[in-house]
């Protein structure tokens, strides 16, 4: 199974942190039943929120979706004392607050991929001397769910992580 627990058994978890001032998630996370919640949420610091530029904030978005904004950031990056990690959110093919190549799959996760270099870019710009290394995934570390999206047009949606590189502790 691709959410291994036990011999016998699946799972998974979905981690939320919800940003207590106003009540919405900083984000959510899906990981298999092994991932212990305290690697997710023992941070002391509030995280930082990442936007991407190319896009609208969803905060944003016309009521062309709906009578109210969705209310999520595009990613959140976690800093403590030991330890950094960056969390992207559902990322899609989007441009401003457009979907983009409706009815190709293909177009539509390269622009995806492309979002996601620029989140990390604006993650980098604002973690100052950490670095978020780009790595191909390994296709252990993959994971596909089918379901429905939030707008009809889309067909693929990313969702990333990534342990951050600092150069002054080692990380």
């Amino acid at each position: 199974p691709w959410a291994p627990f036990r011999s016998t058994k699946a799972a998974i978890k979905l981690h939320t942190l919800l940003n207590l001032r106003g009540n919405i998630p900083s984000f959510i996370h899906i990981s298999d039943g092994k991932w212990h919640d305290v690697n997710v949420l023992a941070s002391a610091e509030p995280p930082v929120t990442i936007e991407n530029p190319r896009q609208v904030s969803a905060y944003d978005y016309p009521p062309l979706y709906g009578c109210a904004s969705p209310l999520f950031s595009r990613a959140s990056l976690f800093r403590d004392a030991d330890a950094a990690h960056l969390f992207v959110s559902g990322t899609a093919s989007i441009v401003g607050h457009r979907s983009v190549h409706p009815g190709d799959p293909v177009a539509q996760t390269h622009e995806t991929l492309v979002n996601i270099a620029i989140v990390v870019a604006e993650a980098n710009r604002l973690a100052g001397r950490a670095q978020i290394a780009r790595h191909g995934l390994p296709v252990e570390s993959v994971r596909y769910l089918r379901a429905d999206l939030c707008r009809e047009d889309l067909l693929v949606e990313i969702e990333a992580d990534a342990p951050v590189a600092n150069s002054a502790n080692g990380l």
